[in-house]
């Protein structure tokens, strides 16, 4: 007997059925358009009686909320979109004919960089250009068959929702959550702007741009996402998500537990201690160490380790060129800090260290004192320290860890000691610690450390705080003011929206067209005498599509974000999207809920119950080597198209996106064939999982013939297993009326 998949993994079963004459006998001509063009309309008529959904909840009657990630106004549907509307359509139109009560709405994701470029490069309003696509998506979507719950229509874009984005804003403004800082950020030097960690790729380029990544110090605001760490790791467990997705966050969250050791800093080689044998001072080809009589007092050095049982076998210190040390040029010659900035250059071109590399570093000049020993350890920046976990310092232990030995081995740094026995049991050489087994040792470590003040148990997260900060014009302003007496003020809340001004100019460099604008610039924080103007940054996008599913609930609510209705509609139960945004959109809407509880705003937690992470429908892609940038189907021509490594342009199959420039219109296929054609197509011809290429050869599964004068009709009934379901498209037969 056959495995019974989870109902959100069943694809709906079409059942195909041929009719070869009309009801006079008559052969009969099947024209798909024409067909299609009157059944739809009564279809949309029947839809439209019974459409309205009211946020009622009669006795007995259950509901299912289904909801698909909504679009980008991009201008245009491709067939990535349709997948996806068309597997959320036939799921909520089962659910309906089950008798339940269907949400199934519909909005845009409407701010965002391609409408202030085509501003730039086209002299348009980004807001018209928008609504121009909206208006054009809409249009498709409608011809391509799909129901959506159009009275509830929304847009991130319009100031009756953005206001309530920068409600939300301000709820974690006052509650410690949104805070500003100086951080070393990705920029994008082509879009001008600042991008989150999840926005560049491992190549270290943008997502969206595909240029390589800069890395700059600039004053932005974050969301304190890692106050949620544990929460959000936990809730995994309650979601009925794909495994693989589940995974994806659970690593991306990256808990660790260990310990911490606070090293004190020293400008000389200085010994408090007796000195271990198990520790190793700088032999004589090592950096030398100035005189005692130059010292002077310095802050102390945290690490933090995953093995405090190896403390006794540190003979170096290595910190990440982008530890906050390193702002402290003073401490530093200029020798040092020119080679550390060489390596921020080399590492802002490269998202993740290889270990296989050469681990490059310098010697600070610094020396830090053993917190148990007293004896001298030395002072690296190393460019394999990772500067987005932990505390961006780690304790060199070249006889337990490759990179570490690799590393001393390359910097003169041995001989080395070992403090953990071969067979991997017990500590040696750590003094009083020495024979007891690796688990008693490490907690007696840790506990003795902490007794004396220099250390502790510690757990770490990968997690990054959320960095929201983007110097465009076009998103949701953040609602802040800067005063020169009164510092950061939040901006009241009867004043919102904080509306976006019009008539700005786009020159596509520089700082962002909201810091041109004076008039918009003044604000007033509410004291006499007092100067304050407004925050240029806006928000990115992902703020305003953290939340978008509990507006759908009541999107014309005037005086809140949403009713008492989200109580009984949340959370949803499927939501329908691609598995790329498991760690950008699924964890930060899974943040906000989680934080809108808490607050009192929501009963549930969380915000999707069950998740289809569809197959991406992807398109090839041409891309240039040198820069990364994504070339127009115009500029293809007569370059090199081989798909080699010496070649000029490389060749691929990615997601479908406009600004990759591979979308394939739906309007195209359906015109070889049918819209029920192309919805039978998308529903059985590709993984519901896996990514699908989109061949030109797509519609050969269903073939059309004037000449057989065939109709298929689809009835979609859900519940047959995947493998069934495959096995039936590959023997489709036909049932031909005797004659």
């Amino acid at each position: 007997m056959s495995r019974r998949l989870s109902p959100i993994n069943r694809l709906p079963y079409l059942t195909l059925l041929r009719f070869s004459s009309n009801s006079t006998g008559q052969s009969a001509e099947y024209v798909p358009h024409e067909v299609e063009k009157k059944w739809q309309s009564k279809w949309r008529q029947k839809l439209k009686e019974r459409g309205h959904v009211t946020n009622e909840l009669p006795p007995g009657v259950d509901k299912h909320y289904t909801l698909s990630m909504f679009p980008y106004p991009s201008g245009r549907l491709h067939m990535g979109h349709v997948r996806v509307y068309t597997i959320s359509d036939a799921i909520a139109h089962f659910h309906r004919m089950s008798g339940k009560k269907v949400l199934h709405p519909m909005g845009w994701d409407a701010f965002g960089l391609p409408a202030e470029n085509a501003a730039i490069e086209r002299g348009i309003d980004p807001a018209s250009w928008t609504q121009q696509n909206i208006s054009n998506m809409r249009g498709q979507m409608a011809s391509l068959g799909l129901h959506f719950n159009w009275d509830r229509e929304l847009s991130t874009c319009s100031p009756e929702y953005y206001k309530w984005t920068q409600w939300l804003f301000l709820q974690l403004f006052r509650r410690g959550l949104a805070y500003q800082k100086q951080a070393l950020v990705n920029w994008d030097p082509v879009d001008k702007t600042v991008l989150a960690n999840e926005q560049v790729d491992d190549e270290g380029r943008s997502w969206r741009s595909g240029a390589l990544a800069e890395k700059r110090y600039l004053l932005q605001w974050f969301f304190k996402i890692t106050h949620y760490a544990e929460q959000l790791l936990s809730g995994l467990e309650t979601l009925e998500w794909p495994a693989s997705v589940k995974l994806m966050q659970t690593e991306w969250i990256g808990k660790s537990e260990g310990a911490f050791f606070d090293f004190q800093l020293r400008n000389t080689l200085e010994h408090h201690h007796p000195s271990s044998s198990s520790s190793s001072s700088p032999s004589s080809s090592s950096p030398s160490s100035p005189s005692s009589s130059s010292s002077s007092p310095l802050p102390s050095l945290r690490v933090f380790t995953t093995r405090p049982e190896t403390l006794f076998g540190v003979n170096f210190l290595a910190v990440s060129p982008e530890h906050p040390l390193l702002l402290k040029t003073e401490l530093f010659s200029e020798s040092v800090m020119a080679t550390v900035e060489e390596m921020r250059s080399r590492l802002s071109h490269h998202s993740t260290n290889n270990d296989s590399s050469s681990k490059h570093g310098v010697f600070s000049g610094l020396y830090a004192v053993h917190p148990f020993t007293g004896s001298g350890v030395p002072v690296y920046v190393a460019d394999y320290v990772v500067s987005d976990y932990g505390t961006k310092a780690v304790m060199g232990v070249p006889a337990h860890d490759a990179r570490d030995l690799q590393f001393a081995a390359e910097h003169r740094l041995l001989p080395v000691t070992e403090v953990v026995s071969s067979d991997g049991l017990s500590i040696i050489n750590s003094y009083q610690f020495s024979g007891l087994s690796v688990e008693e040792g490490s907690k007696s470590i840790v506990n003795s450390a902490h007794s004396q003040g220099f250390g502790g148990h510690m757990t770490q997260y990968k997690l990054r705080d959320w960095l929201i900060s983007r110097q465009r014009y076009w998103g949701a302003p953040i609602p802040v003011l800067h005063c020169r007496k009164c510092g950061v003020v939040p901006v009241p809340e009867t004043q919102l929206p904080v509306i976006l001004p019009t008539g700005v100019e786009f020159k596509g460099r520089g700082p962002s067209p909201l810091s041109q604008d004076e008039a918009w610039l003044r604000g007033d924080c509410g004291k006499p005498g007092c100067c304050a103007r407004r925050e240029t940054d806006t928000m990115d996008t992902f703020v305003d599509s953290s939340w978008y599913f509990l507006r759908f609930i009541d999107p014309h609510l005037n005086d809140k974000p949403f009713s008492e209705a989200v109580r009984r509609w949340m959370p949803v139960d499927l939501y329908v999207g691609g598995v790329e945004h498991a760690i950008l959109h699924l964890l930060y809407a899974r943040f906000i809920t989680h934080f809108l509880h808490d607050q009192g705003f929501l009963s549930h937690k969380e915000p999707f119950q069950k998740l289809l992470a569809q197959g991406m429908v992807q398109g090839k892609t041409y891309r240039l080597r040198s820069s990364g940038r994504y070339l127009r189907p115009e500029e293809r021509e007569g370059r090199e198209m081989v798909g080699n490594e010496d070649d000029e342009v490389r060749v691929s199959w990615e997601k479908m996106s406009k600004s990759k420039y591979n979308g394939v219109d739906p309007e195209v296929i359906v015109n070889v064939g049918s819209q029920s054609h192309v919805t039978c197509t998308l529903l059985s011809g590709l993984s519901s999982v896996r990514p699908g290429f989109l061949p030109p050869a797509l519609l050969s599964c269903f073939p059309l013939s004037s000449s057989s004068n065939s109709l298929y009709v689809c009835v979609c009934v859900e519940g047959c297993d995947q493998r069934v379901w495959s096995r039936h498209c590959q023997s489709v037969h036909v049932v031909q009326s005797s004659s």
